[in-house]
């Protein structure tokens, strides 16, 4: 079952987005050589404050300095196109 913090609102689902990211990053060995690290998460459009995090955490905790990240895309969740799920089609982890 989920939790009360796992359920989003309308209001919600109208500002948030699907956000796809590359992030460019040097190789902590090799700083010449450059990698690439694409990551998706919901996040809300304007400011995308979840990915905000994720930079400083990087920053503060990895060792690949970052060499610059590119929003790929922004796409808005549809309402419509969502539907309740059946219990047992939840996956609990414990």
């Amino acid at each position: 079952m989920l939790s009360e913090r796992h359920v989003i609102t309308l209001e919600q689902l109208a500002r948030n987005r699907l956000v796809t990211v590359e992030i460019i990053y040097r190789l902590p060995d090799y700083r010449r050589i450059l990698q690439s690290f694409v990551w998706q998460t919901p996040d809300v459009v304007p400011g995308l404050p979840r990915i905000e995090r994720f930079i400083a955490f990087w920053e503060r905790e990895i060792e690949g300095p970052i060499h610059s990240v590119r929003v790929v895309q922004a796409i808005p969740f549809d309402p419509e196109g969502l539907r309740p799920l059946a219990s047992e089609q939840y996956l609990s982890l414990h």
